[in-house]
C-alpha cells in the first residue's frame, strides 16, 4: 500500500464528510410546516455522513487497516449496512412522508445488529482458511443483496413518485426529481459498489476514498438547491389564488388528454363561464 497516498486520500474526505454532515443536522431551516419532510431527511442524511466519518477517521488516526486487517473488513461491513439503511431511508422519505416507522426502524437496526455480530463471529472467530472465506462471501452477497433491496425499494418510490408528477406537478416532487434524480441513481450504484469495494486490494483503497468526494459534494448541493426549490415553490403558492391554481390544474389536465372527463363539470370561476373566461369568449365558442 501507497501509505501517504492513502493518507492524503482520507485528509481530503474526513473534512468534507464532517462539514456536510454537522451541517445537515445543525443548519437552521424555516420553521414551516413544509420543511418538516425535508428536515427529517437531511438530519438522517446528516447522521449517515458522520458515521461514515467516525470510519475514515478510524482508519485514519488509528491505522485499523494496517494492523489488522479482519477488524477493518468487519468494520467497513457494519458500518456500509447501517449506512445503506440511512441513505435509502432519508432519500425514499422525501418521496414518501409515510415510509418511516417505528416497526421499520426495528427491523432494519436488528438485522444490522446481527449481521454485525455473524461477522464478527467470520473475521475474529474462525481461523483463516476456506471456512472463513465461504463465510466472508456469504457476508458480502448479504450486504450486496441488502443494498439491492433497498435500491429497488427506493427506486421504485421514485418511479410512483414520477407518475404522480405526472398527474398532479407537485411542487414538492418536482423539486425532487429536479435536484434528486441524478443523486438517486448516483447512490444506487455507488451505494451498492462500497459492498465489493470492501474487498479491494490494499494498492487500490485511495481511489475509492477520492471516487466518494465527489459523490458527498453533489449530495450536499442537491440537498441545498433541494431547499431553495421547495421554498420558492411554497412562496409562489401562497401568492397564487385559488383560480389561478384551479387553471394550471386544468391546463395540465387537457395536456395528459382527459379534459373530455370533465365536460359540464368544470366549475365557474368568474364571469359565469368555464375557467374564468369572459362571456365574449365562451359565446364566440358557440
Amino acid at each position: 500500500m501507497n501509505l501517504p497516498l492513502y493518507e492524503y486520500s482520507l485528509c481530503i474526505a474526513l473534512p468534507l464528510m464532517i462539514f456536510f454532515g454537522a451541517y445537515f443536522l445543525l443548519a437552521p431551516t424555516p420553521d414551516k410546516a413544509i420543511f418538516a419532510n425535508y428536515l427529517r431527511s437531511r438530519r438522517i442524511m446528516g447522521c449517515a455522513l458522520l458515521l461514515l466519518a467516525v470510519n475514515h477517521a478510524v482508519h485514519f488516526f488509528f491505522e485499523v487497516r494496517l494492523r489488522d486487517v479482519h477488524a477493518a473488513i468487519l468494520m467497513n461491513l457494519s458500518t456500509y449496512f447501517l449506512c445503506y439503511w440511512l441513505f435509502s431511508s432519508a432519500l425514499t422519505s422525501l418521496l414518501d412522508r409515510f415510509y418511516l416507522t417505528h416497526r421499520r426502524w426495528h427491523f432494519h437496526l436488528s438485522a444490522w445488529v446481527l449481521f454485525t455480530l455473524l461477522s464478527g463471529v467470520i473475521l475474529l472467530g474462525l481461523p483463516e482458511g476456506a471456512a472463513q472465506r465461504a463465510g466472508l462471501t456469504v457476508m458480502a452477497a448479504w450486504l450486496v443483496g441488502y443494498g439491492l433491496w433497498l435500491a429497488r425499494r427506493l427506486i421504485r418510490a421514485y418511479r410512483r413518485a414520477v407518475r404522480l408528477f405526472d398527474d398532479t406537478h407537485s411542487d414538492d416532487i418536482g423539486a425532487y426529481i429536479r435536484w434528486m434524480s441524478v443523486f438517486t441513481w448516483w447512490a444506487v450504484i455507488f451505494g451498492v459498489g462500497c459492498g465489493l469495494l470492501t474487498f479491494l486490494p490494499d494498492r487500490y483503497v485511495f481511489l475509492w476514498i477520492l471516487s466518494s468526494v465527489p459523490f458527498y459534494i453533489y449530495l450536499y448541493c442537491s440537498y441545498m438547491n433541494t431547499c431553495s426549490s421547495t421554498s420558492g415553490s411554497s412562496r409562489c403558492s401562497r401568492r397564487s389564488s385559488p383560480r389561478r391554481r384551479l387553471l394550471r390544474r386544468l391546463r395540465a389536465i387537457r395536456a395528459t388528454g382527459r379534459t373530455a372527463r370533465l365536460g359540464p363539470f368544470i366549475p365557474t370561476l368568474r364571469h359565469g363561464s368555464p375557467g374564468g373566461l369572459p362571456p365574449t369568449a365562451t359565446s364566440d365558442r358557440g
